[in-house]
């Protein structure tokens, strides 16, 4: 009794490890939330930007809050040091054969920028978020191959 009771807490507990429950079915789609997203933070709607990313989201619960409450925090902080935002530009789209996608998009203030990275990947049940990070260091951008 006390191995089947072990054994149905580490089910229970490992299914809401992460928070990834669907795939997107293409590409295309990869690309469409990807845009919502960076839609998002530019309205400075990060709460609506982080609904929108969890369901596709390979990544632990704590790890997502975690980062949603530092970008609440310093959004709002760079929303003033940059003195507000102006718009948003696609940036680069680079691939790994058929299995993994990395889009690069930036929301503009007056003074500055932040670059938003999705990294996608090909499950075999569809495209899942691999990661998604922001930053307000661009350099690497100007770097050729």
């Amino acid at each position: 009794m006390k191995h089947i009771l072990l054994t149905i807490i580490i089910i229970f507990t490992t299914q809401n490890i992460f928070c990834q429950t669907k795939t997107l079915s293409d590409s295309g789609k990869a690309h469409k939330l990807s845009i919502q997203v960076t839609k998002l933070f530019k309205e400075n709607k990060i709460n609506k930007a982080f609904e929108k990313l969890i369901p596709f989201w390979a990544a632990s619960a704590e790890e997502i809050e975690s980062m949603q409450i530092k970008t609440l925090k310093y959004l709002d902080m760079l929303n003033k040091s940059y003195d507000g935002v102006i718009g948003s530009s696609e940036g680069k789209t680079e691939t790994i054969n058929d299995f993994a996608i990395r889009e690069t998009y930036f929301v503009l203030y007056n003074k500055s920028a932040i670059r938003l990275i999705f990294t996608y990947y090909k499950s075999n049940k569809g495209w899942i978020v691999n990661s998604f990070k922001w930053d307000d260091s661009f350099d690497e951008e100007f770097m050729t191959k």
